[in-house]
């Protein structure tokens, strides 16, 4: 409205317009640096909060540190920082972290199902190892079976010598030596059938050992993997993405947009107020000027117009002739 009546006054050469328009400029300068002063109370720290809150996957040191009194990280309330760190501030963050709890926490909590704690691989190993378990066996079999009741190292002497000697004496031991032979025979055969009987034990031992090595092995792998699975599924449970979505939901529209319409809005209402000061010089140099071109060059000119003046002055004029003419005409009578 005060830049219209300028106009107005600068096409009309109207004096009220001009001053009109210097009362409005008056008005706005007050009006606007009053409003840019309260606005420099709210956007300057909100300038300041928006530049030291942390992107997502930024450093949040620097922005925790404002929360220090003491100018040290270790003085920041652990939970905020874990907050900020682990979670708002953490693209996959989880919230267990907040609380210092981490996957492997969680899995020591079902250690008890563990079956690689509860059967010790040494022990399971060690009880299993059928190779070692029947090594006397293995080292034996071969010796066992090529056994005969013929070998010289169960004794042999010539009993046709004996027998040819015809003495009851040495039928006898011909007799007991055909016994021995024939019993040690038998019980070699035993042996060497029950040698095969162990033998085929030994190797269904062996497959039925493998078995369960394979058996507890797949178990072991299987409750590994379902702990795992299990705490996953906890951490998951408390995973940061919603609060860092929401955290981004609130960040970016104040920061990225508010704080920069904050910004302008008082930059603006600075330079409006600014704006006013060359147009006040414009005003008063219009003025004047309109002044000059009506032969006003002060108020009391203005007061007085120039033919007012005039006249006042000639009127003087007139007396004073009137006087001069008046003691004239006395000196002459006189005379």
């Amino acid at each position: 409205a005060g830049v219209i009546l300028g106009l107005i006054g600068m096409i009309l050469r109207g004096q009220c317009c001009w001053w009109s328009a210097y009362t409005i400029g008056v008005l706005n300068v007050l009006i606007f640096f009053i409003l840019f002063g309260v606005s420099s109370a709210v956007v300057l720290p909100f300038g300041d909060l928006c530049d030291g809150m942390p992107r997502t996957g930024e450093d949040t040191q620097s922005w925790l540190m404002t929360f220090s009194a003491t100018g040290s990280l270790t003085s920041v309330d652990p939970v905020l920082v874990n907050l900020y760190a682990d979670c708002l501030a953490k693209r996959g963050g989880f919230l267990w972290g907040v609380a210092n709890v981490s996957k492997a926490n969680i899995t020591s909590r079902f250690s008890a199902f563990d079956t690689r704690l509860s059967i010790p691989e040494a022990v399971r190993s060690a009880a299993l190892d059928v190779a070692t378990n029947t090594e006397g066996l293995t080292l034996t079999k071969a010796h066992i079976a090529a056994l005969s009741s013929t070998d010289p190292v169960f004794g042999k002497q010539n009993t046709t010598d004996l027998a040819l000697a015809g003495t009851t004496e040495t039928q006898n031991i011909v007799a007991d030596q055909t016994l021995y032979h024939t019993t040690l025979a038998t019980h070699i055969t035993t042996v060497q059938a029950n040698l095969a009987a162990a033998v085929a034990a030994q190797t269904t031992l062996q497959a039925a050992a493998d078995l369960i090595n394979t058996n507890l092995t797949r178990m072991t792998n299987q409750s590994v993997d379902t702990i795992s699975e299990i705490a996953t599924t906890i951490m998951r449970s408390g995973s940061c993405d919603q609060l860092n979505a929401m955290y981004e939901n609130v960040r970016t529209p104040l920061c990225e947009r508010l704080s920069k319409s904050l910004d302008a809005v008082w930059f603006l209402f600075f330079l409006m107020g600014v704006v006013w000061f060359p147009i006040f010089i414009l005003i008063c140099a219009n003025s004047k000027h309109s002044q000059h071109s009506r032969g006003i060059s002060s108020l009391e000119d203005e007061e007085h117009p120039a033919g007012e003046k005039k006249k006042k002055k000639g009127g003087e004029g007139e007396n004073f002739e009137d006087k001069q003419k008046k003691k004239k005409d006395k000196g002459g009578g006189d005379g």
